[in-house]
């Protein structure tokens, strides 16, 4: 998870000027789950600009997450983070570190990228850019769906981080990451803190959002939503298969 922790240690630093939507995507951090996805080969295509509207709102696509907050980054088989590729010419690089998928309500979500961005013109060096973006809303839905369709793995490495900084700052207790693998590699995946991974747990039915005429039930079971309600996962075997970090103000 050395992207996730990149990301936190850029969001702490002292910035003079900080944007609005980058203070956003840094209070929603704080309550997201961590999943790490073996990468493949194939992505779908990166959005044309030309070709996609931005809604402030946020983007509308059919995606189920199991949780209302989510970071995804990449892992491969030995444990080592792995970019997702943008492209770019010969000018310029962009890679993707990773992805924090937000729910505003149901298939509604805010998308912000994390990106290692190298040979703009009025940029000497290589800066990192934490931005809400709707260029990525296809990859999102092909990283949802792995989630909701392979094996789930629980990594436990009972870590600190710092998120923002001056008042803003707190500190999260990290107390699991969760890794998505097909059943075939599952046995060749290393966790990203040297720690090893607990595939015990088969999840039955994924959480996810049906349609109603009414109205339903929220993800908490107390909020009203019209036209949809949440059905829980839940988990074949003993033992919860996820536990919610914690966030200490510091």
């Amino acid at each position: 998870m050395l992207f996730y922790e990149k990301l936190c240690n850029h969001l702490s630093k002292a910035v003079k000027v900080r944007h609005p939507n980058e203070i956003e995507g840094a209070k929603i951090l704080q309550d997201a789950e961590i999943f790490c996805i073996q990468p493949q080969n194939i992505f779908p295509i990166l959005g044309n600009e030309e070709h996609i509207t931005h809604d402030p709102e946020g983007y509308k696509g059919e995606l189920d997450s199991p949780f209302k907050t989510i970071w995804i980054e990449m892992s491969s088989l030995n444990g080592k983070e792995h970019f997702i590729s943008v492209g770019g010419n010969q000018d310029v690089n962009v890679k993707c570190m990773g992805l924090l998928i937000h729910e505003i309500s149901p298939k509604l979500f805010k998308i912000w990228s994390f990106l290692d961005v190298e040979g703009l013109k009025d940029i000497k060096e290589r800066q990192y850019m934490f931005v809400e973006t709707s260029l990525f809303s296809d990859i999102s839905k092909s990283l949802i769906e792995r989630i909701n369709q392979e094996s789930w793995g629980l990594e436990t490495p009972r870590m600190k981080v710092k998120i923002g900084g001056g008042q803003s700052k707190v500190l999260k207790r990290i107390k699991s990451i969760i890794h998505i693998s097909s059943k075939r590699n599952i046995k060749y995946v290393k966790g990203s803190t040297n720690r090893s991974i607990n595939w015990s747990y088969a999840w039955n039915v994924r959480g996810h959002w049906r349609k109603i005429n009414g109205i339903g039930k929220a993800r908490d079971g107390v909020e009203l939503v019209v036209g949809h309600t949440w059905v829980k996962s839940y988990v074949k075997g003993n033992g919860e298969l996820v536990k919610k970090t914690r966030v200490v103000k510091s």
